[in-house]
């Protein structure tokens, strides 16, 4: 654990953190190797790290400095360094669906992206819900129920656009997005002469209102008649 800085002196120092000096007239204390540190002065030897776990270089000088090796992260339920699986890489740590594949949660695994799909990846293994970072292709859509389902659309101003699945603009303005290929409009739209929703106007919810008023009237006389006529 000590070093002479010259042959034959009395003067011994101890050698410093990260290196190691193993025998007596020792002149040197040598670096300790990759995998290993010293975490003391005067060692003697060096301490490995334990089990998967590496260094990122000689002369590491702290239990610290012991870490996953490249190409591996640290898996807490083992306590050990592990490579990512097929179909994914490794990301800041994590483990995630590269460029051009999105994940599949029912396979557990990475797919390429299908041609209807933009697909940016970084959807995290560990995360076993739908891969909500996949966007639709302008011209496309995919209902909320079966976002990897695409469609193409009646008309490509109905679905303009990159649209992340299951949003909510899905279609185009006034149109249903719970309905293939963005066709129908929602309630409270209707399709103009252009093939556009529109909005309800005041004047044809009034109108509605009164056809249903009529409807109701109608109902409540014939109900009358009904009964006058079964009680006499």
């Amino acid at each position: 654990g000590k070093f002479q800085e010259q042959r034959g002196s009395t003067d011994c120092k101890p050698c410093p953190l990260g290196r190691f000096a193993s025998g007596a007239g020792s002149t040197v204390c040598d670096r300790c190797r990759v995998g290993t540190y010293a975490d003391s002065e005067q060692s003697s030897q060096c301490t490995w790290c334990v089990d998967t776990l590496t260094t990122a270089g000689q002369g590491s000088e702290r239990r610290e400095d012991c870490t996953c090796g490249a190409g591996t992260r640290f898996v807490q339920s083992s306590g050990l360094c592990e490579t990512c699986e097929e179909t994914f890489e490794l990301l800041n740590g994590s483990c995630v669906c590269p460029t051009e594949r999105r994940y599949d949660n029912v396979l557990g695994k990475c797919r390429l992206c299908e041609e209807q799909f933009q697909c940016p990846g970084g959807h995290k293994k560990e995360d076993a819900a739908l891969d909500l970072t996949v966007r639709v292709k302008d011209g496309y859509m995919t209902l909320p129920d079966r976002p990897f389902e695409p469609y193409s659309c009646y008309r490509n101003s109905n679905c303009q656009g990159e649209r992340r699945v299951r949003s909510s603009s899905m279609c185009g303005m006034g149109f249903n997005w719970a309905v293939p290929r963005c066709v129908l409009c929602k309630d409270g739209f209707y399709l103009d002469s252009d093939s556009n929703c529109k909005p309800c106007s005041d004047g044809n919810s009034n109108a509605l209102l009164v056809l249903k008023a009529v409807s109701a009237a109608s109902a409540q006389l014939l109900t009358t008649g009904w009964l006058y006529v079964t009680l006499n």
